[in-house]
C-alpha cells in the first residue's frame, strides 16, 4: 500500500500534464512546466 502512495504523485503529475497539453500548443512549455512541478514535488516527497 505504501508503494502505491509513493507512485500517486507521478500519476497526478501525468494527469495534470495531460490536461494542460490539451490547452497548451507548445510542447516545450509542457516540458518546462512538468520539470517545474517535479522540482516542487521532489522536496515535498523527501520531507515525508
Amino acid at each position: 500500500m505504501e508503494k502505491l502512495w509513493r507512485l500517486l504523485p507521478f500519476f497526478g503529475l501525468g494527469l495534470v500534464v495531460g490536461v494542460l497539453s490539451k490547452y497548451m500548443e507548445s510542447l516545450l512549455e509542457i516540458i518546462v512546466l512538468a520539470i517545474g512541478l517535479g522540482l516542487l514535488i521532489g522536496p515535498l516527497q523527501a520531507r515525508k
